[in-house]
């Protein structure tokens, strides 16, 4: 039994990881593969089709973010059945995910009812932790006025009674408070998007490349292996084992160097700069965007092309068109100088 749960969370979490990085063939895959379980006698149905609710949401909204709306209509009308399954997460996501393709298409009304929907959800959590806190008190309090009435003459407990009743006052007020402003937070969301959030999921793609362009890097060297151990003449073999040694080394200099900002860039994303250039200069593409980024961030055009697996001369091809599409005294500045004249305070308002 503990085995056969393993594997149903070992494919949720594959096929849920799979669908933020867009990776839709290997999400289908594990999902497909959780799918064969419902047929499983040892399986609570109740966690399976709570479960399916999630990934469904997952793909809703990855969908969403890539402006394919009946894709993401379609898994989330999909999922309707299994609202009763929903944990409290999922079902804030399906109504926020319906909110916000009602009101992408303009259907203002459709838009409202379903936030109305995500308030009154917002609202029953809220009661519910309420009045948890409120039945928590009470119990504390009758085991206190229990305890008390044992231990009257006891001055010893009657002092330390005292003491865990003003602490059980001080929490309840702590969680009161706590709550209230948490649905204060969730309110104003009706009225402003979370930009940071859907930037971060629209960049998956871009992330995703840098990775997928080391393992590129790292195939191409296996192939160049594999032909030498295919080349006739140990001489041969020893000055092509040389060569490659000698363009591996420079390569992964290269790389080692700049690990530690590269993992920086991309565990720590300046959002503030991809929403200002994005806003600023409209004409340029995603690549592009990127480009500016990374020498914003001060790499090199050879880094650059290390870490999208492409060559220099294509980074450099870019930079050009990048220049020609933002409006600047090219004979004055350079584009590095400009993005980090221009851009500057992006850093200290990303942290």
């Amino acid at each position: 039994m503990k085995t056969l749960i393993t594997i149903c969370l070992l494919y949720i979490c594959s096929s849920s990881n799979y669908i933020y990085l867009n990776d839709f063939k290997n999400a289908h895959k594990y999902y497909n593969e959780f799918k064969t379980l419902k047929v499983n006698p040892n399986i609570v149905k109740y966690n399976y089709f709570s479960f399916e609710a999630g990934i469904k949401s997952c793909f809703a909204d990855v969908f969403f973010t890539r402006k394919q709306i009946d894709s993401s209509l379609s898994y989330l009308k999909s999922s309707t059945p299994l609202k009763a399954y929903m944990g409290e997460d999922v079902l804030k996501d399906y109504y926020r995910l319906f909110a916000d393709i009602h009101e992408y298409l303009e259907d203002f009304d459709k838009s409202k009812v379903y936030m109305d929907s995500l308030l009154l959800l917002q609202n029953e959590m809220f009661d519910k932790t309420i009045q948890a806190s409120f039945d928590l008190n009470d119990t504390l309090i009758k085991t206190e006025s229990e305890l008390m009435a044992q231990n009257e003459k006891n001055t010893f407990n009657s002092v330390l009674s005292a003491f865990l009743l003003l602490i059980l006052l001080l929490l309840s007020v702590f969680s009161f408070l706590y709550f209230r402003k948490e649905k204060q937070t969730f309110e104003n969301y009706s009225n402003q998007k979370n930009d940071n959030l859907s930037y971060l999921k629209s960049n998956n793609n871009q992330l995703a490349l840098k990775v997928h362009g080391l393992e590129a890097y790292i195939k191409k060297l296996k192939l160049e292996v594999k032909q030498i151990s295919r080349t006739e003449g140990v001489g041969n073999q020893k000055e092509k084992i040389k060569d490659l040694y000698k363009n591996l080394h420079i390569n992964s200099s290269t790389l080692l160097d700049k690990s530690e900002s590269h993992l920086e860039i991309v565990n720590e994303l300046n959002i503030e700069f991809f929403k200002q250039i994005e806003g600023k200069y409209p004409q340029l593409n995603k690549s592009e965007i990127i480009i500016c980024y990374y020498l914003f961030m001060g790499f090199t055009n050879k880094e650059i092309a290390i870490f999208l697996n492409t060559t220099i001369r294509s980074v450099e091809s870019r930079r050009y068109r990048i220049s020609k599409k933002i409006n600047f005294n090219k004979k004055k500045t350079t584009l590095l100088k400009y993005l980090q004249n221009t851009f500057s305070e992006t850093l200290n308002q990303n942290h």
